[in-house]
């Protein structure tokens, strides 16, 4: 009987316990204490075991578990001083991280469980656990040790169903597992000594690791020394084994300059690598080949002959009819084949499947006249999609290519007459599409008519390139009841493409069924979230780098000439630093309207010296060369500095508007130079 984490939930506390410390025993500890504690909302059990070994001297295991949520901090306050040999399982999940404390989940405990044959109460067990029927065909092995990971042959069945009715499309009800070959691979443990120190070693098909007493590896040691034999369910066992375990060690230690290795203790276990399932399919057989290190099935069937499967059909007309079947017509469609034929007073279609053999739908209809033929007569290219007989009369759906034709038979005479036309599915279909504003035509898509409810309410499946819309509408008034869009990647960029006119798209990424777009416009870059209904958001619209150079060029170009871009920077807007031959500076500019929302900027160093050079000449009558121009930024002024013939210059100047501050002049000669210190002074921002 196995254990799940439902039932773990619903078990008594004390159960619990009792299960750990069972648990423990057959591992080879013996129990010395129990603690119960409360932390918060939450109750923590621990049982504490402790066992003997003339190798690693004591060793002692702490299994708690907790029932309600527990903070991280507290539970390492509890459990992080007691080693690493202290686990938790959490029934209600922790509030934060853990360090120092291993946590395993109630799947493990759950494994652990059904593993050591803990077996569960009774009521429990009756109400969760319902008994497996006995598979026949399987013969339980015992191996002479652990078996690493599990193998459950019922999962393996209902997988191998899930596949071939995938991949076939055969009726899981028709599928017999009839035997199942298990494979397994060898995994040696030594206990070693070396120098008075004592390790174990992990011998793999891959390689030796000598010390396997720390890490990952140490739990997968520990199993193999500790758990008992393991049996297994399967028809036939094959072996993939190790040669010589103990010299591969002996070989691995000696370059590892390890010369005076002793093995102690060895022991064996398994891993399941490979099974393959052999099963029938109804009238045919299969094979499910299972890689069990990686999950991944295959499955293998042939189809039947052609020849057998039309038989089968003609069989069962006959039987249905009471008369000889003649063959009209085959056409194979994909998993299944189509056989139509007739006999003296009906007509009639079958669909088998082409690898099971099963007949999934066989259609008759009385011919005095041939009631069928009468509807293909009527409607050369029609589709029945069904049948039914009311009172005296028969009705049939009818897809034709202009309508969804209810039509009336009298089964005595022939005689036949439309009731009423019901709106076609692809009318339909194009009110959703231009509805949801999606870029497909109805033309585009295949058709599927599921059914037709009371003659009146018509289920439709339409399948496009990367886009699958299914619709329940009134076949009378058009009136949609259920719709659901399905699109894939391709049509998500199609979607988005025909609603941004002129874009182009340049990045496409999927998440959790999402599409995250970016396309490109003449202007702009749009960031767009497709969800898999086909509808669209906007994330993020923003103006391109080269739209932002060009406002920037245009605006500068009304204080400047030549401007010059120096830098272009994306953040909650454009900011853009020019250059010109007068100014420079910086403006911000939205990332979408291209408004220049803030302009600022200032002289250049250089056209204040061209100022300055001016100023004296046209107040002082004196040529001058420049020494030092000093431009404070932040207040937006300019002192400059400059040697005449007469002696030396100096200008303040206003850098936004070029406006002259203050002048002075300080003539050349010896009693000058105190007062071309203090002037200088005042000119320097």
């Amino acid at each position: 009987m196995k254990w799940d984490a439902s039932v773990l939930r619903v078990a008594p506390e004390e159960f619990i316990v009792e299960g750990l410390s069972e648990l423990l025993r057959k591992a080879g500890f013996r129990e010395v204490g129990r603690e119960y504690k409360r932390i918060g909302e939450a109750r923590v059990a621990i049982v504490i075991g402790e066992r003997e070994n003339i190798f690693t001297r004591k060793e002692t295991m702490i299994i708690a578990v907790s029932r309600g949520t527990i903070e991280g901090e507290k539970l390492k306050k509890l459990l992080g001083d007691r080693g690493e040999s202290a686990v938790i399982i959490p029934f209600d999940g922790i509030e934060g991280t853990v360090d120092g404390v291993k946590i395993l989940t109630l799947e493990w405990l759950a494994d652990a469980f059904t593993r050591y044959e803990i077996k569960p109460p009774r009521t429990i067990l009756e109400k969760f656990l319902p008994q497996e029927g006995e598979v026949d065909f399987l013969r339980e092995f015992v191996l002479d040790g652990p078996l690493l990971n599990p193998v459950s042959p019922l999962k393996l069945i209902e997988e191998a169903k899930k596949l071939l009715s995938y991949r076939y499309g055969v009726n899981p009800e028709l599928i017999r597992p009839e035997k199942l070959k298990l494979k397994l691979r060898e995994v040696h443990v030594f206990t070693w000594a070396s120098g008075g120190n004592t390790k174990r070693a992990l011998i793999r098909k891959e390689g030796v690791v000598l010390d396997a007493d720390s890490g990952k590896l140490k739990g997968l040691a520990m199993r193999v020394l500790l758990e008992d034999v393991a049996t297994v369910q399967a028809s036939e066992l094959s072996f993939d084994r190790i040669d010589s375990p103990e010299e591969m060690l002996v070989r691995e230690a000696t370059k590892a300059g390890i010369l005076d290795l002793k093995t102690v203790e060895g022991r064996r276990a398994y891993l399941p690598v490979e099974a393959v399932l052999e099963l029938s399919i109804g009238d045919n057989r299969a094979t499910v080949k299972f890689n069990l290190e990686n999950g991944m099935g295959q499955a293998r069937a042939s189809p039947l002959r052609e020849d057998e499967l039309i038989r089968k059909v003609l069989t069962v007309a006959e039987r249905e009819t009471g008369e000889e079947p003649f063959l009209t017509g085959k056409v194979r469609k994909g998993k299944v084949l189509l056989v139509r034929g007739r006999t003296e007073r009906y007509v009639f279609e079958g669909e088998i499947n082409r690898y099971s053999g099963e007949i999934g739908h066989f259609r008759k209809a009385l011919n005095e006249g041939a009631m069928l033929s009468i509807i293909l007569e009527r409607y050369p290219d029609g589709g029945i999609v069904g049948v039914e007989k009311r009172g005296d009369s028969v009705i049939a759906d009818v897809l034709t290519e202009k309508a969804l034709v209810v039509l009336r038979i009298d089964p005595e005479t022939g005689e036949s007459g439309e009731v009423k036309r019901l709106i076609h599915p692809f009318q339909v279909l194009g009110s959703i599409l231009k509805g949801d504003n999606l870029p497909f035509k109805p033309e585009e898509f295949s058709l599927k008519v599921e059914g037709v409810l009371w003659h009146r309410n018509v289920r439709a499946v339409f399948e496009g390139k990367g886009v699958t819309v299914r619709a329940e509408y009134n076949g009378e008034t058009g009136e949609i009841g259920e719709k659901e869009i399905e699109i894939t990647r391709e049509a998500a960029i199609r979607i988005a493409l025909s609603r941004y006119d002129g874009f182009k798209l340049i990045l496409d990424e999927e998440s959790d069924g999402t599409f995250y777009l970016t396309l490109e416009g003449e202007k702009h870059l749009v960031k767009l979230r497709v969800f898999s209904d086909g509808r669209i958001e906007e994330i993020d619209r923003f103006l391109k780098k080269e739209a932002v150079e060009e406002i920037a060029l245009r605006k500068v170009s009304e204080i400047d000439e030549g401007p010059v871009v120096e830098s272009l920077s994306l953040r909650e807007n454009w900011e853009v630093e020019f250059s010109g031959a007068k100014r420079f500076g910086r403006m911000v500019v939205h990332r979408t309207t291209g408004e220049v929302l803030a302009f600022e900027n200032q002289y250049l160093e250089s056209f204040l010296a061209k100022l300055f050079k001016e100023l004296v000449e046209e107040e002082y009558g004196d040529e001058v060369e420049v020494e030092w121009v000093l431009h404070n930024l932040e207040e937006g002024i300019a002192g400059v500095k400059g040697y005449g013939e007469r002696g030396t210059y100096f200008a303040k100047f206003n850098t936004h508007t070029g406006e002259v501050i203050s002048h002075d002049f300080v003539p050349r000669g010896i009693t000058s130079k105190i007062r071309l210190a203090q002037v200088e002074s005042r000119y320097r921002p």
